[in-house]
C-alpha cells in the first residue's frame, strides 16, 4: 500500500509515538542571575541588557534578540537565538504587564476579579504553561521578568511552520488534515486528563514545528478546572469558533462542561481546514452568534456543496459529531480519538497518553 510521502513521515512518527514510552526532552539555558524552578520552567528575576559584539543585535541576558514573528495588543513575539550559539533558536513573546507586579503574583497567586483582562491572560498563561510539558504542546522554557519596564519575556519552543490554516491558503486534503487533527486531539486529551481546558482552539493558536507536528498554543484564554464534571456559565474564545452553549448561557440555566467547548471548537477548526472557512462566518459578530445558535452545519450551502460532495462519510460523521449543537449529544474527546475517520478504520490508533 502506498502512502503519500507526508502521510509516510506521519504513519511513522505514529508508530514512533505509540511504542516510545517516554520522550527525552532538553534544553539549552544559561544561567543568569537569580533563578528559580517551576515544574521545568525556569524564573529568571535578574535582568542584563546589552548590545552583542558579533552582530550588532540587542541581548535580554543570554538571548539575543532578532525580528518580529508577530505582534498582538499588548505582546510582541521575537526570534532570538542563545549567545554564540546561532543554531539554538527560541520564540521570546514580550509582554507588558500590570504596574507592581512581580513574576511571583502570576505563578503564585489567585486570579483577581478586578485586574485587567490583559493582566488576567498574562497570569493565567505562564500559570498553565508551567505545569505541562507535552510533545503536542508548545512548550515554555523561561520566564524573565524585567521589572524596571514591567514586562516579562517569556521564552517559548519556535515553531517555524506557523499557524496550521490560514484563510486564503488552500484547503487541506483529507490525509493532511487527519494528521493535523491526530495532534489536536491527542495534545487536548491530554490537557483534559490534566483538568486544562483551553478555550480559544483555532486555526492561528495550533502551530506547525519543522517536523510537521501541530502543536497547541497561546493558553491566555485557558482554565485550570479542579472538577471537570463542574459545569459553567461565561463565554471565552474566539467568535465563529464557540459553541451554541458558550454563545448563549441563557439556554442554559445550570451551565455547561467546559470541556465540551474545546470539542466543538476541533470541530470547527476542521471544518475550516477542508472548506477553507468556518462553519459560521457572517462578519457581524450578532448575525454570526444567531448563525451558531440556530443554522445548522451549512454542508450544502453554495460556496460548500462541492466540496461536501468529495468529503467522506466518516469525515462528515465526524464534523457532524463535533458540531452538534447540543453539549449532551455531541462527541467527547475519547469518542473522538475512537473514530473511524481519526483512526484510519482502527488500522493507526491514536498513541496512548504521555
Amino acid at each position: 500500500m502506498e502512502f503519500p510521502v507526508r502521510r509516510r513521515q506521519f504513519y511513522l512518527r505514529q508508530l514512533f509515538l505509540s511504542a516510545t514510552p517516554f520522550y527525552i526532552k532538553f534544553s539549552v539555558l544559561i544561567s543568569v542571575g537569580r533563578t528559580n524552578q517551576f515544574q521545568g520552567v525556569k524564573i529568571t528575576d535578574t535582568l542584563s541588557k546589552q548590545r552583542d559584539v558579533e552582530s550588532g543585535f540587542r541581548t535580554i541576558n543570554q538571548y539575543v534578540v532578532h525580528q518580529t514573528l508577530g505582534e498582538g495588543s499588548f505582546a510582541k513575539v521575537k526570534l532570538v537565538h542563545v549567545t554564540h550559539r546561532p543554531y539554538v533558536l527560541f520564540a521570546m513573546k514580550v509582554v507588558h504587564r500590570g504596574l507592581n507586579k512581580t513574576i511571583s503574583d502570576y505563578l503564585l497567586s489567585p486570579l483577581q476579579p478586578d485586574q485587567k483582562q490583559e493582566e488576567l491572560t498574562i497570569n493565567t498563561e505562564v500559570a498553565i504553561m508551567k505545569k505541562i510539558n507535552h510533545p503536542n504542546i508548545v512548550r515554555l522554557f523561561e520566564v524573565i521578568d524585567d521589572k524596571s519596564v514591567n514586562k516579562l519575556y517569556m521564552i517559548l519552543e519556535l515553531m517555524k511552520g506557523g499557524s496550521c490554516y490560514k484563510i486564503g491558503q488552500q484547503p487541506l486534503n483529507e490525509d493532511d488534515a487527519r494528521s493535523d487533527i491526530r495532534d489536536i486531539i491527542v495534545g487536548v486529551s491530554y490537557m483534559h486528563k490534566n483538568h486544562i481546558v483551553h478555550h480559544d482552539i483555532k486555526p492561528d493558536n495550533l502551530l506547525r514545528n519543522r517536523r510537521g507536528i501541530i502543536k497547541i498554543g497561546d493558553f491566555g484564554l485557558s482554565s485550570y478546572y479542579e472538577d471537570m464534571t463542574a459545569k459553567i456559565r461565561e463565554t471565552k474564545g474566539t467568535a465563529a469558533f464557540i459553541p451554541p452553549e458558550a454563545v448563549d448561557t441563557t439556554n442554559y440555566p445550570d451551565g455547561y462542561l467546559p470541556s465540551l467547548a474545546d470539542i466543538y471548537s476541533i470541530g470547527a477548526t476542521l471544518f475550516m481546514i477542508i472548506y477553507g472557512h468556518p462553519p459560521y462566518n457572517l462578519p457581524n459578530k450578532y448575525d454570526l452568534y444567531k448563525q451558531i445558535i440556530n443554522e445548522p452545519i451549512p454542508f450544502d450551502s453554495d460556496e460548500n456543496k462541492e466540496t461536501t460532495k468529495r468529503i467522506s462519510s466518516d469525515l462528515r460523521n465526524l464534523l457532524e459529531g463535533t458540531l452538534e449543537k447540543d453539549p449532551l449529544k455531541r462527541m467527547t474527546i475519547e469518542q473522538m480519538r475512537q473514530h473511524p475517520w481519526v483512526t484510519y478504520n482502527g488500522t493507526i490508533p491514536l498513541p496512548d497518553e504521555v
